[in-house]
């Protein structure tokens, strides 16, 4: 999981006029605990029925969306098989 920057983390790079960077963390998810919101799903945490309960709760429906497109969400879809 990448780690979430703090305030002094975007004052360094903020004073190193780094700002490329500052905003690929904010797309990359990386400063959302700072601007009040969850960190991203760790994608090597396995997903269980209580965090898409807690997802849709939060009406986070794209990052459902997002995590049944990668197909994280397969173990608890019980997806089928063809079979030739």
């Amino acid at each position: 999981m990448t780690n979430q920057l703090t305030q002094a983390d975007v004052d360094r790079l903020y004073a190193e006029r780094r700002y490329e960077e500052i905003e690929d963390a904010r797309v990359a998810g990386r400063l959302n605990v700072l601007l009040g919101g969850e960190a991203p799903i760790d994608p090597d945490q396995t997903i269980t029925d209580a965090d898409i309960t807690r997802l849709y709760s939060q009406r986070r429906y794209d990052e459902i969306e997002e995590l049944r497109q990668t197909g994280r969400l397969d173990h608890l879809l019980n997806p089928t098989t063809e079979e030739n």
